[in-house]
């Protein structure tokens, strides 16, 4: 693939993330939405060789914050005059996913599949000053995610893929709960675009771009917003190990929307910035990572830090 067809395919893919930002549009509902943030990334761009591979992700979320939480009408509980709200909470968040990369050329690229199912166990608590507003512990299935896309292979430093990732409302969810373990009643199609760079000393740039449209919630007819948001990684490659800084940032670019909503409702916008140190360890055909991700800058989302142990096994 030339550098002309490489200009023309990245220009496509921003043009489809970044091109759908219209109307008053489909968002993060309960403040978490479908993607875990933060899940990919060394080499996040570059696919493996053609065959099978098995990846365990496990994630736990220590919520230490969650200032902007709303009440009825989606009015922030911080300006009814109650008191600021205390949120505390948890998640133990263990994810499957089987990773299929073919032999199959599209557009001088690999096309790649997979499908992933979370399990959660989730715990919430809010409280104002002198009343408790609510506590709920919840575990169960998660919505599940396919995915399909492209895999370029540039030369030894970049490597680039694109794709679309399909959330299914297939998770434990009831309206009345305080917590729902990453299911969300609705459905998200997201567009992706992954870019890796590596030098020939080992350093490595890789980015996720992500563009999240959201259907509405049937159950609750609540319509989220549309949310860009990207993973990162910048590290260095030394033998089998590898180490460096990483996180993710998000952004929602367009409000929510929801039924019977307050006058004064401002649609409950989200953004948040994290960061982190991250290792890898390769032995043989398997991975190990560890990350850290320490979240600020946020508004209308839980705040708090992220634990990451992926585990990545090649048939």
């Amino acid at each position: 693939m030339n550098l002309n067809k490489l200009l023309i395919v990245i220009f496509m893919m921003a043009v489809l993330l970044f091109g759908l930002n219209v109307g008053k549009a489909l968002a993060v509902e309960g403040g978490l939405g479908h993607y875990p943030s933060g899940a990919q990334d060394f080499m996040m761009g570059a696919a493996p060789p053609p065959g099978f591979y098995f990846e365990n992700l496990f994630l736990y979320y220590n919520i230490t914050d969650y200032r902007d939480i709303r009440g009825a009408g989606g009015v922030p509980i911080k300006d009814m005059g109650i008191g600021k709200p205390d949120v505390k909470g948890y998640a133990f968040i263990d994810a499957l996913r089987l990773i299929y990369v073919t032999k199959t050329k599209v557009l001088g690229a690999n096309a790649f599949f997979h499908i992933l199912q979370p399990f959660a166990y989730l715990h919430l608590e809010a409280q104002v000053p002198g009343m408790e507003l609510g506590t709920d512990t919840k575990s169960g299935l998660g919505d599940t995610d396919v995915a399909a896309g492209l895999a370029w292979h540039i030369n030894k430093n970049l490597h680039v893929m694109a794709g679309l990732d399909l959330f299914l409302p297939t998770g434990a969810y009831d309206r009345d709960d305080m917590a729902n373990p990453l299911a969300n009643n609705f459905y998200t199609f997201m567009p992706m675009a992954m870019i890796s760079y590596i030098t020939d000393g080992g350093w490595e740039a890789s980015t996720m771009l992500m563009y999240n449209i959201n259907t509405t919630n049937t159950q609750t007819g609540y319509s989220s917003g549309q949310e860009f948001h990207a993973d990162y990684v910048l590290g260095k490659h030394c033998g089998k190990w590898a180490y460096g800084i990483n996180g993710y940032y998000y952004y929602q670019t367009t409000k929510d929307d929801m039924r019977g909503q307050d006058p004064t409702f401002d649609g409950n916008k989200g953004r948040i910035f994290a960061f982190g140190p991250a290792v890898e360890y390769n032995y043989k055909n398997m991975f190990f990572k560890f990350k850290y991700q320490y979240e600020t800058a946020v508004t209308n989302k839980p705040e708090g830090q992220r634990w990451w142990f992926n585990y990545i096994y090649a048939f």
